[in-house]
């Protein structure tokens, strides 16, 4: 829908300079057209903003989801780390999610 608004964006506000180009003198556009393309291009812009505004928080949410998972499995490999090489690593758990978490 995104895509759509974009293309659907563009379209009406080449309708909406349309009405100001200078044509014939028999030919005379409506002013109740002109603010009708400029309402239509209001409202694809809502649109736009509103789909745009969910597929960030839907993109935002899945990167923390994603961050969260690598986080659990450093720490719990670093636990298990330091529990088989008895403390000899030189790095402690604490540093690595430290480090992970910035």
């Amino acid at each position: 829908t995104s895509m759509a608004a974009r293309l659907g964006q563009s379209i009406v506000l080449g309708l909406l300079i349309e009405q100001f180009t200078p044509t014939d003198e028999l030919h005379v556009k409506s002013t109740k057209m002109g603010y009708g393309w400029a309402c239509t291009l209001i409202g694809i812009g809502i649109v736009f903003l509103l789909t745009k505004q969910q597929q960030f928080f839907i993109t935002h949410r899945k990167g923390m989801t994603m961050r969260l998972g690598l986080l659990a499995a450093i720490y719990s490999k670093s636990l298990k780390l330091s529990s088989i090489g008895g403390g000899i690593t030189g790095v402690s758990s604490g540093q690595v999610v430290n480090l992970a978490s910035n």
